[in-house]
This record gives structure tokens, C-alpha cells and sequence, in this order.
């Protein structure tokens, strides 16, 4: 029986299965030793939020958080109410009871990994919309991508883009040979890469002028949208002190 909340679990109501990590270790000294990783069925839901309720008397509610942006993929707050689960879907069996955090934290690296690479579909995106908009606006007489500031900014937002997805092909590569030697390079891929698409999507908006703050135009949303990408699957900086400082200074690790 599962009882208390989930945060932040991506596709919530859609799901018909979730990934739960919870505490089977009353002794709270054992902090994440103590936890362990379930796979948890429900029923389907669509909309942003639902009930469900099992026979025996377990109940799950579900409500899509508010979001300024990235409100094509909402995530939920969960809370379980004697919520059964069969000891069959404890992952690892009677070995993984207690290693839950450790099964977890292994399966960061892939979605570090997607998420550079949604940062630069989010980049190149950013790019295409401003490229549009400054070869179509006219300022004194002429498309203000005419004027050399304009161009020496849209280079830059280009070159960032190329090294962004430069990184995050690399790190691909290299966790289709072994993901857990390449787990440090896909958070070096995510870091970068969600830096870059912050810094392309507010530089392409300032060169919408004040239309770039208006939802009539799709860089505002671009904008809105990379906010969240250097916090979710590891925020900056613990990605870069206990993730990739940590590999980098307790291991041979040439880049």
C-alpha cells in the first residue's frame, strides 16, 4: 500500500503506467538507502485532472501543475491513498529493495541526453522564427536584417546552435557504445545545450523588438518554453558540481 505524493510526473494522466520511487524503509537515518523503485499501474485519464480508485479501496488523484511554459507536456502532482501495488513490480525484485535512488539515478544520463536534444529543436526553431522576422520587418527603408548588428547577432545565435548539437550528437554517440562511461558527457550535452537555447531564444526575441514579447508571434513561447530546460533532469549547477566536476576529479576522464 502506497501512501503520500509525486511531484513533477510528466504525462501523469495519460500514463497508464508511472515509475514511482518510494520510501520501504521507516528508519529515515538511511535517507536514500532506504527507497525503493516501483512500477505503478492506473487507468488512463485524459484532461488535467482525474481520480481513480481501486476496489479495494485505494484511491490516486492527479492535477496538471500551471505552467508558463511547455504546456504541450504537463506534468502532475500526484497523491496515493492506500494505493496497492504488487510486491512483483518492486524493480530489481527482493534485490532492488532499497536501491531504488541508485536504479533511478542510472537512468538520468538518457534523459539528459534528450534533453539537450530538445534544446536544440528548441534553438533552431528560435533561429527560423527570427531569421523570418528580420529578413521581413523593414525599418527605415529596409529589412532590419540589412543592418550588420542584426546579422552579427543571428551569426552568433547560429554558431551556438552548431556547437550545442555538436555536443549533444557526441554524447549520443557515445551512449549508443556505453552509457554509463558516456553518463558525465550527456550532462555536459544538457548543460550546454539548455544554456544556449535560453540565451538564442532571448536574444531572438529582443530582435522581434516589442512584438517579441507578444503571444501573436511564436518566439515568445520559444522563450517561455527554455526556461525550464536548465532546471529539469539535474538544475545547472548540481549537474556541474556533483555530476560533472565529480566524474571529471575522481577519474581519469580526458575529454
Amino acid at each position: 500500500m502506497i501512501n503520500g505524493v509525486k511531484t513533477w510526473c510528466t504525462f501523469g494522466a495519460r500514463a497508464d503506467v508511472l515509475m514511482l520511487l518510494a520510501r520501504t524503509d521507516p528508519e529515515r537515518a538511511k535517507t536514500h538507502r532506504g527507497l525503493s523503485l516501483f512500477i505503478v499501474d492506473k487507468p488512463r485519464f485524459p484532461g488535467h485532472a482525474f481520480t481513480a480508485s481501486q476496489p479495494g479501496g485505494g484511491t490516486l488523484t492527479g492535477k496538471a501543475e500551471r505552467t508558463p511554459g511547455y504546456r504541450g507536456m504537463h506534468s502532475f502532482g500526484l497523491a496515493l491513498d492506500r494505493w496497492f501495488v504488487p510486491d512483483a513490480q518492486l524493480v530489481g525484485g527482493e534485490a532492488g529493495l532499497g536501491r531504488g535512488f541508485a536504479l533511478q539515478m542510472a537512468g538520468f544520463a538518457a534523459g539528459r541526453l534528450q534533453t539537450g536534444g530538445r534544446a536544440c529543436g528548441l534553438t533552431q526553431a528560435a533561429l527560423d522564427h527570427t531569421c523570418a522576422y528580420v529578413a521581413e520587418r523593414a525599418q527605415f527603408g529596409r529589412p532590419i536584417g540589412d543592418y550588420g548588428l542584426t546579422r552579427f547577432h543571428v551569426g552568433r545565435m547560429a554558431a551556438r546552435l552548431i556547437a550545442a548539437r555538436a555536443i549533444t550528437y557526441a554524447a549520443a554517440v557515445a551512449m549508443d557504445g556505453d552509457e554509463r562511461a558516456a553518463a558525465p558527457l550527456a550532462a555536459m550535452a544538457k548543460l550546454f545545450a539548455c544554456d544556449v537555447a535560453v540565451e538564442v531564444t532571448q536574444l531572438g526575441q529582443l530582435l522581434h523588438g516589442g512584438w517579441g514579447y507578444a503571444e501573436e508571434y511564436p518566439i515568445s513561447r520559444c522563450v517561455a518554453d527554455a526556461q525550464v530546460l536548465p532546471i529539469f533532469e539535474g538544475v545547472k549547477p548540481i549537474l556541474a558540481l556533483k555530476v560533472i566536476g565529480r566524474a571529471l576529479l575522481t577519474a581519469d576522464r580526458r575529454l
